[in-house]
């Protein structure tokens, strides 16, 4: 959900930039010659800089405005625009510079753009007389390695359109917020993961107060606390943007907020929040994304809060709240839907079929409430969705741990579009639907803990994407051969206990997965050790109790298991001498039980890293 990849931090960075490149700076491709004040500026200021991969190799010459991130005015052949942030920002090592920040750029006198964000300037402080380049309209310093005090000579900014000083993590900090005073241009103001921990709520609002004109603001993670109190007077009513997510706010959702109508993007997730969610959210005319999850104590009832409005709006989670009542009989209003999140609320009663008119929908969780009755047979359409199939986009579905009953329903299992698929913790019954096997986009299946019954479908094994299948705890039985996994290269969790499965492969199979997590408890897999288990050479845990294992446990076993974490095969009729010494390079957080068996000798060698709880050898 939380849009705050690095690469779109910098997008509105890079679009003044690009309007400054357009309109009246030049770079390579006309043959403007810079200035020499500001060559020799530019040389000193290189000086300072460590550039450690040759960033700067082309500031040679003696013409700057053909250097790579400088950019001139087309006329004066000033520099006004220096761009040197890192191209390279998940591999941070690389294309970076750090260093010093020299006071000669004070000297640029048309500079309007600085942007040296993800860089590595090794915790050095933001420099002061940063706050002497008033001519700057736009600045980002973001997650470049700055640390300390954010100087409040930044505020002599008045020209200032875009601050971007997101901190690499809580190295940033301010005493107060009254330099912000001053930004009386600004529109856009990010701070992520800035320590604001000095700031109240109160504070904070009477600073936005003085941005008549800002229209996206960012404060992500900034230990902010408090109420957020509401004005007499609002002044910032040109918010788009609004990110106050990750902090400490122990309030009610302010009543500004309804009042703000150029607001696009509401984030106050990951708060304390509590209290009625404003019923004036839906008709903010170009509300497109609401995020108020995870505050835990936000009330609101779903035939009240769904009833009319919401005409923009793109992703809605109101996941970890106290949502109640029962979900709507229409959606027709939410036809713009392509992410829903509701789980781990109070919502009761069936899901209806009208969540078909939800035609755009990518995402759908409904998961941890308390649902009932069965899934619609069929689902409602309306006539404006392009597609005559409903639900034609949905990817995830969620709808685990409710107490939904009844068979899986056949539109189920026309929705091609399904990665994620969890119907986990039910009470569904019936047998798995052998068109189940056609999703042939699914990676993530979750049937556990319901009543599913009848063989587990060959065509399982036509899922090629499949990564992770959970089964266990049903009441499926039948014969588990290699067809089943016949082409399931990318797997990596498979949990199949607690049900009545006969496991039979032959003895040179070699699976073509490579498991992390193997569940298969209670399955017959015996009498021998299963041979295909040594080609896992990836695995981490392991569970075969009671799975009618009979015998010796190969040495290849020990070979294969020390870096798992998880051992159990206890509760099966193993015999012989364990290895002495057992190998005493396993996991040191290893469980491992053999409790149950017919084995000899103990764990002497081991110690706690193999023991935890496995000494119950044969208890």
């Amino acid at each position: 959900m939380r849009e705050t990849s690095m690469e779109n931090m910098s997008q509105v960075g890079l679009l003044i930039m690009l309007v400054y490149i357009l309109l009246f700076a030049s770079n390579n491709a006309v043959a403007i010659e810079c200035l020499a004040s500001d060559h020799e500026t530019l040389m000193d200021f290189k000086n300072g800089l460590e550039d450690s991969h040759n960033l700067l190799s082309s500031w040679r010459n003696t013409n700057c405005c053909q250097w790579h991130g400088i950019y001139c005015d087309n006329v004066t052949g000033a520099v006004v625009a220096i761009d040197l942030h890192n191209p390279h920002p998940v591999q941070s090592l690389q294309s970076n510079l750090s260093g010093e920040i020299r006071p000669s750029l004070m000297k640029l006198k048309s500079l309007r753009s600085l942007d040296l964000s993800f860089n590595t300037f090794k915790r050095i402080p933001i420099p002061k007389f940063l706050g002497s380049l008033v001519t700057l309209q736009y600045l980002n310093l973001s997650n470049a390695g700055f640390a300390g005090l954010i100087p409040p000579h930044l505020g002599n900014l008045s020209h200032l359109q875009s601050l971007d000083l997101t901190s690499d993590g809580y190295d940033l900090y301010v005493e107060n917020l009254q330099w912000v005073y001053g930004l009386v241009s600004l529109k856009h103001l990010t701070m992520d993961r800035v320590d604001l921990s000095l700031i109240a709520g109160t504070d904070l609002v009477s600073a936005l107060n003085q941005l008549p004109f800002l229209t996206k603001l960012h404060l992500s993670s900034c230990k902010l606390f408090g109420q957020i109190p509401s004005p007499s007077s609002l002044n910032f009513t040109s918010l788009v943007v609004l990110d106050l997510s990750s902090n400490n706010f122990v309030s009610n959702i302010p009543d500004w907020l309804v009042n703000i109508s150029t607001l696009q993007h509401i984030d106050i997730s990951i708060n304390d929040l509590y209290g009625k969610i404003p019923l004036g959210l839906r008709d903010l005319p170009k509300l497109n994304y609401l995020n108020l999850g995870a505050n835990e104590n936000l009330i609101a009832r779903c035939s009240q809060l769904f009833m009319n409005g919401w005409g923009k709006i793109q992703k809605l989670d109101l996941s970890y709240n106290k949502l109640h009542g029962r979900l709507p009989s229409y959606f027709e209003n939410l036809t713009s839907l392509t992410y829903l999140s509701l789980s781990f609320n109070d919502i009761e009663g069936v899901i209806p079929s009208s969540i078909g008119q939800l035609c755009n929908l990518n995402t759908l969780d409904l998961s941890q409430n308390n649902l009932t009755g069965t899934l619609p047979k069929f689902l409602q359409r309306i006539n404006n969705c392009p597609s005559k199939m409903p639900l034609p986009n949905l990817e995830i579905f969620s709808i685990g741990y409710n107490q939904l009953h009844g068979k899986i329903p056949y539109w189920l299992l026309q929705l091609e579009s399904l990665v994620y698929l969890d119907l986990g913790h039910n009470l569904l019954e019936g047998p798995i639907p052998v068109s189940l096997g056609s999703l042939q986009n699914l990676t993530f299946l979750q049937l556990e803990g319901n009543k599913l019954n009848g063989t587990l479908p060959n065509s399982l094994g036509q899922l090629s994407k499949l990564a992770f299948l959970y089964v266990s705890s049903n009441q499926l039985t039948g014969m588990v051969t290699e067809d089943h996994f016949s082409k399931l290269s990318k797997l990596k969790i498979l949990l199949m206990s607690e049900n009545s499965f006969t496991f039979n492969a032959s003895v040179n199979w070699i699976p073509p997965f490579q498991l992390q997590s193997l569940d298969m408890g209670s399955c017959a897999l015996g009498p021998s050790f299963p041979t295909w288990l040594k080609s896992q050479s990836k695995i981490q845990e392991i569970d075969f109790t009671n799975a009618r294992l009979v015998g010796f446990i190969p040495n290849w076993f020990w070979d294969i298991s020390t870096h798992m974490t998880y051992i159990n095969i206890s509760h099966n009729e193993l015999q012989g001498r364990l290895p002495n010494p057992i190998p005493t390079d396993f996991d040191p957080g290893l469980t491992l039980d053999l409790s149950f068996n017919l084995l000899e000798g103990l764990c002497e060698e081991c110690g706690d890293s193999c023991v935890n709880e496995a000494r119950k050898m044969n208890t």
